[in-house]
């Protein structure tokens, strides 16, 4: 408890200087990819993801109550896409006890698919698995 209350305030302060000092949007984005990619962060990235993803500052592709899904920072391919549920789980297995929510995740990938104009005889929809994911 006492790691996610001090991310937060960290994030937090974080936050109010994006808003404060003129820092580039990329800048910021990269920061906060290199701090999500922290195993301590967890609680505190899902938070975000949670709560501030209207704030973060990322290519948004579509944002609605149950997911976000935004350009990868650094791509693996030409449209790398993820796609993010807005509730904190620890795996996604955790979704199966929510059958509804899980619907809601595979309609906005497939929301994303058709805005995008992704070939639907050459795109891969992954999930990724693992301590921070």
């Amino acid at each position: 408890m006492k790691r996610f209350l001090l991310g937060f305030f960290f994030l937090l302060i974080f936050v109010v200087v994006v808003w404060v000092v003129p820092i580039t949007r990329a800048f910021v984005a990269r920061t906060l990819f290199a701090a999500a990619l922290n195993p301590s962060m967890g609680k505190v990235v899902g938070f975000g993801f949670q709560y501030a993803s209207p704030l973060l500052p990322v290519g948004r592709v579509l944002l609605n109550d149950k997911a976000i899904a935004f350009f990868h920072p650094r791509p693996h391919w030409e449209k790398h896409i993820l796609i993010v549920p807005r509730k904190q789980l620890t795996t996604l297995f955790d979704l199966l006890e929510d059958k509804a929510y899980l619907e809601s995740i595979y309609q906005s990938a497939r929301d994303v698919f058709l805005s995008q104009g992704f070939d639907a005889d050459t795109y891969a929809l992954l999930v990724n698995g693992g301590i921070r994911q």
